[in-house]
């Protein structure tokens, strides 16, 4: 409710407001609707004796993944640097656009 508060403010709500009030009520109807079926299997229908076997190729891939996770978690700093560099370079499309438009057909040819 406090977001919704948020989004309404003091002044009156722009159409851009309501629309995402909108999608925060129609999310939570969702949840709700899909945990209560979570819910309704879970509790009400016959326990699985058998359970399906795990199998090493499925473990190892969700041990990678959770271990790229961590990487990334501790070593971020050279990922971090590299989209700085990006997003300066997308910023500023002269220091490409320059060198390419200089060079004539014989030095690209060349190349």
């Amino acid at each position: 409710m406090n977001l919704i508060a948020a989004i309404l403010g003091t002044e009156a709500p722009s159409p851009a407001a309501w629309g995402l009030i909108a999608l925060l009520v129609l999310a939570g109807i969702a949840a709700l609707m899909a945990l209560t079926r979570v819910g309704m299997l879970r509790l009400w229908s016959p326990a699985q004796p058998h359970r399906p076997a795990l199998r090493p190729l499925e473990c190892a891939a969700v041990v990678l993944l959770i271990g790229l996770c961590l990487a990334l978690t501790l070593r971020a700093e050279p990922l971090l640097q590299y989209t700085h560099a990006s997003a300066r370079a997308l910023l500023s499309p002269g220091s490409y656009i320059q060198p390419v438009l200089s060079k004539t057909a014989v030095e690209r040819e060349a190349q």
